[in-house]
C-alpha cells in the first residue's frame, strides 16, 4: 500500500522544505525535518535572517507605483522625490532605483526646519546626494526645503522647470516625508497659463487617483499618492505616537556619556547599547517628545522591559517582551564622526572609536550606520 506524507513549506517564504541539498532553495537540517513536532519550520534561510537578523529589513512596496515610475522611464520625464530629510536612510528600496535606471531626478530634501540651522545646507547636500547615489540614482540636484515655512519653494519651482526639459514631471514621495505640504507649496506659487484645469484622475494601468497639474499646452506634474512603507518606525505606530515621534521643529540633541554596558533607552520603543569600546560621548537625535534616559546595570534587558511595563514613555501598543524585537550588533572601525540610526525614530551621533554598539528596536524595522550628517568630518 502506498504511503502518503504531507509536503512541508517553509512558515515565512514558503517554499517546500528539504533536507537534501544545503545549496538549493528550501533546506532544513535532517534532523529538524524529521523529528519536527511543530509545522510551523523555517528553512535555514529564513532561520538565519529571523534569528540572528543579518540584514535590516529593507522598504518595499505596490508593483502599482513601480508602472508609474516605469511611464516615467519611458517617456524621459524629470522625477522629483520628496524625503524626510531628520529621516530617510534606508526608506529607498534597490527596485525603485533599478526601475528608474537614468531618469534624471531632483531630490526635495524637506524638514530643514528640524535640523540646526548651523549646519550648512551644503553639507547636508553632500550626504542626501552621497546616500542616494549609492543606491543608484541619477541625481540631478539636492534642494533643501520647508515645507512649513515654504523654505526654498521658489527655487524648487525654479529648478523643476529647469530640469524637465519641456517634459512631464512626477511628484513622488514616501508617507510622512511632507510631500503633501510640498505639493501644496508648489502649487501657491504656480501660475497656470493653459486653459487646461487641474484634475484629479486614475493614472493607466492601476487604482491610483493621481492630481495632473497642466505645466504648458501638453505636458503636466503628476502628483502621486504617497507610497506607503515596510520598515519605518512609522508604520508600527498609530496615528497619536507618530504625532509624538515625528518632530514638527527643531530637535535639540541630548547629550550624554556612555560607558560600556550602560543603555541609552529611547523612551521604550528602543534602546541603543555600548558593549565594547571607550567612554563616548553620544547625541541623540529624537523628537523632543520623547524621553531619553542613560541606564546603568547589570541586566539592561530585564531592566528595559520592566520599564516599557512600568512606565517608560512613550510605548508601543503590545510591544513588552523581547519576542517582539529584533537586535543588532554594529561594528564601528571608521574614522570621524558616524551616526547609528533607526528609520523613523532617530539616531545617535558620535566619534567613532573602535567601538560595539548593540540596538534593540520593534521588528522590522530599519537600522542604519553611516557618516554624520550633522557633523562634516574634517
Amino acid at each position: 500500500m502506498g504511503t502518503i506524507r504531507k509536503v512541508l513549506r517553509c512558515y515565512k517564504c514558503g517554499t517546500i522544505l528539504q533536507d537534501k541539498d544545503e545549496n538549493s532553495p528550501g533546506y532544513i537540517i535532517s534532523d529538524v525535518y524529521n523529528n519536527h513536532k511543530s509545522e510551523i519550520l523555517l528553512c535555514n534561510s529564513c532561520f538565519e535572517k529571523a534569528i540572528f537578523n543579518s540584514t535590516p529589513k529593507t522598504n518595499e512596496f505596490d508593483d502599482k507605483f513601480y508602472l508609474i515610475l516605469e511611464k516615467a522611464k519611458q517617456t524621459e520625464s524629470l522625477v522629483v522625490l520628496v524625503i524626510d530629510l531628520f529621516s530617510f536612510e534606508g526608506s529607498v528600496p534597490e527596485r525603485f532605483s533599478k526601475t528608474l535606471g537614468e531618469t534624471n531626478v531632483i531630490v526635495v530634501a524637506n524638514k530643514r526646519d528640524t535640523l540646526s540651522p548651523k549646519i550648512k545646507d551644503e553639507d547636508i547636500k553632500a550626504y542626501v546626494y552621497h546616500r542616494l547615489r549609492v543606491i543608484g540614482l541619477n541625481i540631478q540636484k539636492v534642494i533643501i526645503a520647508s515645507s512649513l515655512n515654504d523654505y526654498n519653494i521658489d527655487l524648487l519651482t525654479q529648478e523643476i522647470m529647469n530640469y524637465r526639459n519641456n517634459k512631464d514631471v512626477y511628484l513622488i514621495g514616501f508617507q510622512n516625508s511632507g510631500k503633501t505640504t510640498i505639493a501644496n507649496a508648489f502649487l501657491r506659487h504656480y501660475s497656470n497659463n493653459t486653459n487646461r484645469l487641474i484634475t484629479l484622475t486614475e493614472f493607466p494601468g492601476t487604482d491610483l487617483r493621481v492630481t495632473e497639474i497642466p505645466l504648458d499646452k501638453t505636458t503636466n506634474m503628476y502628483d502621486v499618492p504617497g507610497i506607503k512603507t515596510d520598515n519605518q518606525f512609522y508604520d508600527i505606530c498609530d496615528k497619536s505616537l507618530i504625532n509624538t515621534i515625528s518632530p514638527k521643529s527643531l530637535v535639540i540633541p541630548k547629550k550624554a556619556i556612555l560607558n560600556p554596558n550602560n543603555s541609552i533607552f529611547i523612551g521604550g520603543l528602543a534602546r541603543i547599547d555600548l558593549l565594547e569600546g571607550k567612554k563616548t560621548n553620544v547625541e541623540v537625535y529624537v523628537s523632543n517628545k520623547i524621553q531619553v534616559n542613560i541606564v546603568k546595570g547589570k541586566n539592561l534587558d530585564e531592566l528595559f522591559f520592566e520599564g516599557i511595563k512600568k512606565g517608560l514613555k512613550p510605548t508601543l501598543k503590545g510591544y513588552d517582551d523581547y519576542t517582539k524585537f529584533d537586535i543588532y550588533d554594529i561594528k564601528v572601525d571608521e574614522e570621524g564622526w558616524r551616526d547609528i540610526g533607526i528609520l523613523g525614530l532617530g539616531w545617535i551621533s558620535f566619534k567613532a572609536n573602535n567601538q560595539l554598539f548593540r540596538v534593540t528596536l520593534p521588528k522590522g524595522v530599519y537600522v542604519y550606520h553611516t557618516r554624520s550628517k550633522v557633523h562634516v568630518n574634517k
